[in-house]
């Protein structure tokens, strides 16, 4: 993956004119000159982007081609090899584990196929993100993962199941449930059209889904939309309404 967005409006520089510090106030994440690579492969090559508030971006290509590195490098779970990443305004290219931490807890991840721990069971894999970040007392945690797996259509029952025993799309709610655990200003989804079958009797089951969880949601890229462009893959990233 290589080149800049600046074609789109969302990357375009502001600075040149009197609108540059009303566009830096939503401008939640920008990446400049972002190359990342892997021993001798260079994977993203000198990417520029412009993620901002209320709007919903989402990165386009091939299997292999880098979206997900991308990902990664954004909720701060990797560091790229050259660039630099602002997160609210602060780079994180340079910091420290502890202040890297904090940037992560901005962001809930919604992986690739869930990448639930299969050795827990559902409780525990929601809970995570609770125990590792706050106080909170068992009861409460527990108390809070039954509410959001209730938000996305799954009772108690599943609370002592283990990923083996849920079906696809179960793993998919449950995945999504961890994310948002810690209230997320935004959400990352990789392989975001794969949401879109949480909901399979409603076309906008996804929509509806993150709207009910106080994201706002701005569309995304169905299959029949992708299959012209060679079987291309979508990543996306949601941000909560604001206001």
């Amino acid at each position: 993956m290589q080149g800049t967005v600046s074609d789109h409006p969302s990357a375009r520089e502001n600075d040149k004119d009197g609108r540059a510090a009303s566009a830096r106030t939503r401008d939640i994440v920008v990446l400049k000159d972002v190359r990342k690579s892997f021993g001798a492969q260079e994977v993203l090559k000198g990417i520029d982007m412009v993620f901002r508030r209320n709007e919903t971006t989402c990165v386009v290509g091939g299997s292999g081609a880098g979206k997900t590195t991308l990902l990664r490098l954004v909720v701060a779970l990797d560091r790229p090899t050259s660039g630099h990443i602002y997160i609210d305004g602060e780079d994180t290219v340079g910091m420290g584990e502890r202040e890297l931490n904090r940037v992560r807890q901005k962001f809930g991840m919604v992986y690739q196929y869930a990448a639930l721990l299969d050795s827990i069971n559902v409780l525990d894999n929601v809970a995570f993100p609770l125990v590792e970040h706050t106080r909170l007392s068992r009861r409460e945690v527990r108390q809070r993962v039954v509410d959001k797996l209730g938000v996305l259509g799954l009772d108690e029952t599943v609370l002592t199941k283990f990923p083996s025993e849920l079906s696809g799309g179960m793993r998919k709610r449950v995945g999504l449930a961890r994310a948002l655990m810690l209230e997320a200003e935004r959400v990352a989804v990789a392989e975001g059209r794969t949401l879109l079958t949480l909901d399979t009797a409603e076309e906008d089951g996804a929509a509806r889904l993150y709207e009910a969880l106080g994201y706002e949601f701005a569309g995304a890229i169905p299959d029949y939309a992708l299959k012209p462009l060679g079987g291309l893959t979508a990543t996306l990233i949601y941000f909560k309404r604001v206001g």
